[in-house]
């Protein structure tokens, strides 16, 4: 099927000190089946050298524009590069995605098959350089979060909900009409856009053969830090949407006060600190305990330490 020129692309990148990150999604870019497109570089107030990182990369774009604003998260960036595209269709990626070769090709042979859809690529965490133990963990619940699209593409609903927007595309009417990502937001602000779309009916789609991988190599305390800010913002989205936690309701137990009981109290003994630091990172630790125990482990020290969060 040859891609239909009509369909003109612009991909939005929003980033926050990514200098370290976005030369690899740059480099990415640069190399796809499909490079007639428009790319926007939206910089929420970075404090490293983003602007020269990016700016050494110009000369492999037809269409570079670097955009530059005060800090006010990702989701007033990817809309500010959403207002300033020339293109029919907005693809986003994150800073830390390196998509494959054929991402932006295969997101245009998607629109063209299904109108006026939104659809979500796949993310498959980088492991062909760093696989340590906790990183292996993560990596085993990503497949289990997978499983509900075991046919490589599928229909997102409330019930198989999986989405983000690291990976994502939409046409750019479709977008406005949605008003893109809630401003309101710093973090969530994919799992509101897709819900507004699914209650008006429209179509949201899934689809694993369209993936990036996720540099993602995070530790435990940073994994920490981010569940807590999932935390938060789960509960200020059920304040401006109460109504999500029935269409959802999983994705908010987190962010509800538990009832006092013997396992809550329990699982503050799990509380991420100096000395369960030094048990996971210990040597004995790894070939000792086995890895079902040691996953289990980590879920706990994890969950104990967002729920009794100070």
């Amino acid at each position: 099927m040859l891609l239909n020129k009509n369909i003109e692309v612009s991909i939005i990148i929003p980033t926050y000190n990514g200098a370290n990150k976005i030369r690899v999604l740059l480099n990415a870019l640069a190399s796809q089946t499909y490079n007639d497109f428009e790319l926007l570089i939206v910089i929420d107030g970075s404090t490293d050298n983003t602007n020269d990182v990016v700016a050494q990369s110009k000369a492999d774009f037809q269409h570079l524009q670097i955009i530059n604003q005060e800090n006010k998260g990702r989701a007033i960036a990817r809309n500010t590069g959403a207002t300033k595209a020339k293109g029919t269709m907005l693809i986003f990626f994150d800073d830390d995605i390196d998509p494959v070769s054929n991402v932006v090709e295969s997101h245009i042979r998607h629109h063209q098959l299904v109108n006026d859809s939104i659809l979500c690529g796949h993310l498959l965490m980088d492991n062909r350089n760093t696989m340590n133990d906790f990183f292996q963990y993560r990596h085993s619940i990503e497949q289990k979060w997978d499983s509900a699209f075991q046919d490589m593409a599928g229909r997102v609903s409330f019930k198989n909900y999986k989405f983000t927007s690291q990976n994502l595309s939409v046409p750019r009417e479709l977008f406005l009409s949605l008003n893109g990502f809630d401003n309101r937001l710093i973090d969530s602000e994919d799992f509101d856009f897709c819900f507004r779309a699914l209650l008006k009916q429209i179509p949201v789609y899934y689809d694993k053969k369209i993936f990036a991988w996720h540099r993602d190599f995070v530790d435990v305390a940073g994994f920490i830090t981010r569940q807590r800010a999932y935390k938060h913002a789960k509960s200020y989205l059920l304040k401006l949407h109460p109504e999500y936690i029935r269409l959802h309701p999983r994705s908010f137990e987190i962010s509800q006060k538990p009832i006092s009981s013997y396992k809550y109290l329990l699982s503050k003994l799990f509380i991420y600190n100096s000395f369960w630091k030094q048990v996971i990172n210990s040597s004995a630790f790894l070939k000792i305990i086995p890895e079902k125990i040691r996953f289990r482990l980590y879920e706990v020290i994890i969950y104990s330490s967002t729920l009794h969060e100070k």
